[in-house]
């Protein structure tokens, strides 16, 4: 559990299986059938007035793999729907079977070769959009990758500053130029962090040391995105800039 309505999930994958897939490049996606799990729980329905949206479900979710390591696949979601409040539901103890449909994605910092497109990058998030850069950092980290750096503004809520405290620590041990500004106006001042009670504003964007020279990855919902982004095309080639929605 990481905030109140925010979980990582992880899934074993099963050796035995005749279902193989790849894995996508970090920042990528998986699409889950729970269909097996669900049908127990909900039954199939052709209408339904009071549950609309449960009308005709097939259960299949696509979602961000925030980290992978060992036949794992950990997916971070936030409570929002009939499948991601069943997800939220569940115990440590819980365990379901689920299909795995496929994989991929291209919002990455990796090439096809899994080298760093460019050492120099710009991250704009917004809340649970944080998921693909969980992944694509430790990646990073795992990988000890060298000339890295990397700015963050972060528009976020007190609970989720949790995500980016593992990359302090590593990045400080790494030797990785890293420069993470926090943004919420519900967020309370914190000595260990550079903590910002507003919303990121254009101003921001301008006092990005070398920005020209970066490639900026935006993921938020899409308001967050489209706003990003018409700044961002004010001052950089389009090429630059790479983004990815969740919208809830």
């Amino acid at each position: 559990k990481n905030t109140a309505n925010i979980s990582t999930f992880t899934f074993t994958v099963n050796p035995n299986s005749t279902n193989s897939f790849d894995l996508p490049r970090a920042g990528g996606y998986v699409i889950l059938s729970f269909a097996n799990v669900m049908n127990k729980y909900h039954r199939y329905q052709h209408m339904n007035e009071l549950n609309p949206k449960s009308v005709n479900e097939n259960y299949i979710r696509t979602w961000t793999i925030s980290g992978s390591a060992n036949n794992n696949i950990s997916i971070t979601v936030k409570r929002a729907g009939l499948l991601s409040s069943f997800l939220h539901s569940l115990t440590q103890a819980d365990q379901l079977e689920v299909q795995v449909l496929g994989t991929g994605g291209e919002f990455s910092c990796f090439n096809n070769n899994l080298q760093l497109a460019n050492q120099k990058m710009l991250w704009l998030i917004g809340g649970v959009g944080i998921t693909p850069f969980l992944s694509m950092f430790s990646t990073i980290v795992s990988n000890h990758l060298p000339n890295v750096d990397i700015e963050v503004l972060y528009s976020c809520t007190d609970q989720e500053i949790s995500f980016i405290d593992p990359w302090i620590k590593q990045a400080q041990s790494l030797g990785l130029k890293l420069n993470i500004q926090l943004f919420g106006s519900t967020l309370h001042s914190r000595i260990d962090k550079n903590v910002n009670s507003r919303r990121i504003n254009e101003a921001d964007i301008d006092n990005i040391i070398d920005l020209s020279t970066r490639t900026a990855y935006i993921c938020g919902p899409q308001s967050f995105n489209q706003l990003m982004n018409s700044w961002l095309l004010k001052r950089v080639d389009s090429t630059k800039i790479k983004f990815e929605s969740f919208d809830f």
